[in-house]
C-alpha cells in the first residue's frame, strides 16, 4: 500500500514539473512512467496541465507586450517590471519554452499511441473473432453434415419397418421379419411364401 502512494507520489505533476526544471531527461521519463500508473485518467490530462503551465509563467511577459502594443510604460504595474527584468525570469521563460514544447510532443505522442493501440486491438479482435467465427462454422458444417447422415439412416431404417412384416416359415416353423425382397428363411434357407 505505501509502496503504491510513493510511486504515485514519484509520478506526481508537481515532482515531474520540478525535474523537468533541474533534470530533463529524468522529468521526461517520469512522464513515461506516470502513463503506465495512471492508466485509467484521461490520457491528455498531463499535456493540458503542462501547457497550461507554460501559459501561466508567460503572463508577465504577455502583459510586457500587451504595455508596450499599447505605448504604456512597464512601471504601470510596479511588480511587472521587477519579474520581467529579473534574471530568474528569464530562466523561467525558457523553462515555459521547454514545458510548452514538451507539452506539445507528449499530445501528439498521446494521440499517436492510443490511436495505434485502437487500431491494433480493433485489428486484432477482429482477426480472433473471424477466426472463432471460422472455427464455429466448421463445426457447424459437420454437425450438419452428421445430423444429414444420421437423418437419412433413421428414414431408411424407418422405410424398411413398414415394409417389414412377420412371416412363419413353412419349412422349419421359425417366425422371421421379412421385407418385400426377402424369398428365403434366414434359418433354414426355405422358401417363404
Amino acid at each position: 500500500m505505501s509502496e503504491n502512494r510513493i510511486i504515485r507520489l514519484i509520478s506526481s505533476i508537481p515532482v515531474i514539473l520540478v525535474l523537468l526544471y533541474f533534470l530533463p531527461f529524468v522529468g521526461v521519463c517520469l512522464i513515461i512512467f506516470r502513463y503506465f500508473v495512471y492508466k485509467d485518467r484521461k490520457i491528455y490530462e498531463l499535456p493540458i496541465v503542462l501547457l497550461i503551465i507554460a501559459l501561466i509563467l508567460l503572463l508577465p511577459r504577455g502583459a510586457e507586450l500587451i504595455l508596450n502594443t499599447i505605448k504604456q510604460p512597464l512601471s504601470l504595474i510596479p511588480f511587472l517590471s521587477n519579474i520581467v527584468t529579473s534574471d530568474i525570469y528569464a530562466k523561467i521563460i525558457k523553462y515555459s519554452k521547454f514545458l510548452f514544447t514538451i507539452g506539445i510532443i507528449t499530445m501528439i505522442v498521446s494521440y499517436l499511441v492510443r490511436t495505434l493501440y485502437y487500431k491494433a486491438t480493433t485489428k486484432l479482435s477482429s482477426a480472433l473473432r473471424t477466426g472463432f467465427n471460422d472455427t464455429v462454422n466448421t463445426y457447424i458444417e459437420k454437425e450438419s453434415e452428421i445430423k444429414e447422415k444420421n437423418d437419412l439412416k433413421i428414414r431408411e431404417q424407418q422405410e424398411r419397418a413398414k415394409n417389414t412384416r412377420a412371416v412363419k416359415c413353412p419349412t422349419c416353423g421359425h417366425k422371421t421379419f421379412v421385407s418385400d425382397n426377402a424369398t428365403r428363411c434366414p434359418f433354414c434357407r426355405g422358401p417363404l411364401s
